[in-house]
């Protein structure tokens, strides 16, 4: 491995944990945590018909466990963001959707949001946002495809390697 990939592999761990404090501090006045976000964050793409998670699906892209989508969720309808169905009877079958205050909340905390993103894209000028912005993309989906099924994905990784 080069090390500028081996830079770029520990950078990218390294931000994003590191923008996962940074965004657990800016939620926090208002009661949420990444995780929160994350979640709604899945449930819009959802609605928009982007991706469509199942209970089992955010456990693996959120890596949480079940019991820990149930809280997230419960504490989401609390706050009246989500509503959660169950039409079938299974914790596993419940059904999420957003709320008409899921709506209004994130479009009055849209100024403090942009504050914060523009605060940290900053140092890049629009062509390297531009540049950034379709690495991340083609890195993101090039990794979503890769890891969608990882029951098999270390396996084919050391048969690739060697």
């Amino acid at each position: 491995m080069s090390d500028k990939k081996g830079f770029i592999f520990n950078a990218l761990l390294i931000l994003g944990k590191r923008l996962e404090g940074i965004s657990d501090e800016h939620f926090r006045e208002d009661g949420l945590t990444i995780k929160d976000y994350l979640f709604t964050v899945y449930l819009e793409q959802k609605v928009k018909g982007i991706y469509e998670p199942d209970i089992n699906e955010l456990v693996k892209e959120m890596n949480v466990s079940h019991k820990e989508i149930n809280e997230i969720a419960v504490k989401l309808e609390g706050m009246g963001l989500i509503k959660i169905e169950n039409q079938w009877g299974g914790l596993h079958e419940l059904q999420y959707s957003l709320t008409d205050r899921y709506y209004d909340f994130w479009t009055n905390r849209s100024d403090k949001d942009e504050i914060l993103i523009s605060l940290l894209l900053a140092v890049l000028s629009d062509k390297e946002t531009n540049s950034l912005f379709k690495i991340i993309k083609k890195l993101y989906t090039h990794i979503f495809m890769l890891f969608s099924d990882r029951s098999h994905i270390f396996k084919d990784l050391n048969i690739k390697l060697d």
